[in-house]
């Protein structure tokens, strides 16, 4: 059945973004809610700012970088209030920032696809399980808000983490934007009406395959810079936890054991809530109920 396909794959999605993202401290409470939200969100925002911008329907191209940076806007607002509201980005981690925006992004990826499972009989043979939950073709890939929103995240927090100046964020959040609009205006131009810009956007992003690939590298990158940044108050041997601890829970999830797994990833949130390095933990007393 397609649906359960579909629910298998997105099962698979959310284990294994939780395995990369071993920095993160916030919990799956936490995680269930921004999915959620995202779910109901999603639907909502698509619709209002695509009629706010193309009123009357004419799909030009220059009409979708606005609507792509209108929906993100709309998507990131909750990961937003949680970074810069009284000042969360500096207790919080990249993976913090990573899976709240991804989760976000990946209710409304769920929920469109729900939708378009509903009425067929076989799940798209498109759907890849690495990187997960991207829909390819022969002549695009359409990676999911979940993505676009992971990597617009990515790029404030990380600017936010490590050079710490409005200026670096504004810069890095707007590179990031820029790709993510780049990304989905040459997609949907190129299905709708085919022009030089939407060629431009397409071959910059090599019509979204790179897309998924740089978000997971980029998570990836600027979890083992944090590890580093941050073992350097711990003494040299606080150099190797990072590693450590995603080659553990890796084992135990490709062996199947699902409860060391948990267990593992547990214990390793409990030990980054209390490392040197950080003036407080996202567990202090107000960040409690993001974190219990």
């Amino acid at each position: 059945m397609p649906l359960m396909q579909l629910l298998l794959l997105a099962m698979w999605t959310l284990v294994l973004v939780r395995a990369l993202s071993l920095r993160a401290t916030v919990s799956l409470r936490t995680l269930g809610t921004y999915l959620v939200l995202g779910a109901v969100l999603g639907p909502v925002a698509l619709p209002v700012v695509h009629s706010f911008f193309n009123s009357y329907g004419s799909y030009q191209v220059y009409h979708w970088p606005f609507v792509a940076v209108g929906v993100e806007l709309l998507l990131l607002a909750p990961v937003l209030a949680f970074l810069f509201f009284r000042r969360a980005h500096q207790v919080s981690s990249v993976s913090d920032a990573f899976l709240l925006a991804f989760m976000v992004g990946f209710g409304y990826d769920l929920i469109a696809a729900l939708t378009g499972v509903a009425g067929t009989s076989q799940l798209s043979s498109g759907v890849s399980y690495f990187p997960p939950f991207v829909f390819q073709s022969q002549d695009l890939t359409v990676a999911g808000f979940g993505y676009w929103s992971a990597l617009i995240a990515l790029a404030i927090a990380g600017a936010a983490r490590f050079v710490r100046t409005r200026t670096a964020i504004y810069i890095a959040a707007a590179i990031a934007t820029f790709w993510v609009a780049a990304d989905i205006s040459g997609l949907v131009s190129l299905q709708r009406a085919p022009t030089v810009l939407a060629a431009v956007f397409g071959n910059m992003t090599m019509h979204g395959l790179m897309t998924p690939w740089l978000c997971l590298l980029a998570l990836l990158g600027l979890s083992l810079w944090e590890g580093r940044w941050i073992s350097t108050a711990g003494g040299a041997g606080a150099g190797q936890g990072l590693i450590s601890e995603w080659s553990a829970a890796l084992t135990a999830l490709t062996g199947g054991k699902l409860d060391d797994f948990r267990r593992l990833t547990r214990a390793a949130r409990l030990r980054r809530r209390f490392q040197p390095g950080r003036s407080a933990g996202p567990c202090s007393s107000r960040w409690s109920l993001l974190c219990s």
